[in-house]
């Protein structure tokens, strides 16, 4: 992925409960974005689900990575991970910075829509817009339903073109059963552990 991109999408703080109390956009049960950079598309998602476990995701020229932060042990399950990676070592963990590339795009879409999602239009619509007072973009958004948005964002600096596509939707998914299977996923604790109900019921980690 360009530098630059990862400067843009990491440039602002993930989410936080006071932030998310106050915009509709970022109480989401599903928010993918694919980007485009020099090495093909690379798409990114966060899955919210019910019982308040999240799954991240990360995908790039047909292979994916895979975190779930468990509860109520929050333990992180990894899957996807090759022989570099490491879910103990910050450095060497790929999910290490995912959330920050959400919350550039949530920024656009809540400049342009400020009284939320409801407010998009079913058609896509399209805004020109000065993103930061400073880089010229065009948005093109659309509600194909009552809880789904797709758009396509061309962020402009100088020579350079950033473009995103995006579907953000409200629902909570529905928890994942406890009889998952663990086999392929990785992580730190120190039992062994076979299905998903088992991950939950650790004690807390802390």
């Amino acid at each position: 992925m360009r530098p630059a991109l990862l400067l843009l999408l990491f440039s602002l703080v993930s989410f936080t409960p006071a932030l998310a109390a106050q915009s509709p956009w970022r109480l989401f049960g599903s928010f993918e974005l694919q980007l485009k950079t020099e090495n093909g598309p690379v798409t990114v998602r966060m899955t919210d689900f019910s019982n308040g476990e999240v799954l991240a995701e990360r995908e790039e020229r047909g292979v994916k990575q895979q975190r779930l932060t468990v509860q109520p042990s929050g333990l992180q399950l990894f899957a996807g991970l090759d022989g570099k990676e490491s879910p103990e070592s910050r450095q060497k963990n790929p999910f290490t910075f995912i959330e920050g590339a959400f919350p550039y795009p949530i920024m656009v879409l809540e400049t342009a829509y400020q009284s939320g999602p409801d407010s998009v239009p079913e058609a896509a619509e399209v805004k020109e817009m000065m993103l930061e007072g400073k880089y010229p973009a065009t948005l093109q958004a659309s509600r194909p339903s009552a809880a789904t948005v797709r758009f396509h964002l061309i962020r402009r600096e100088g020579d350079r073109i950033d473009e995103i596509d995006g579907l953000w939707e409200a629902d909570l998914q529905p928890p994942l059963p406890d009889t998952l299977p663990l086999t392929g996923w990785e992580y730190t604790a120190t039992a062994s552990l076979h299905t998903l109900g088992e991950a939950r019921a650790l004690e807390r980690v802390p």
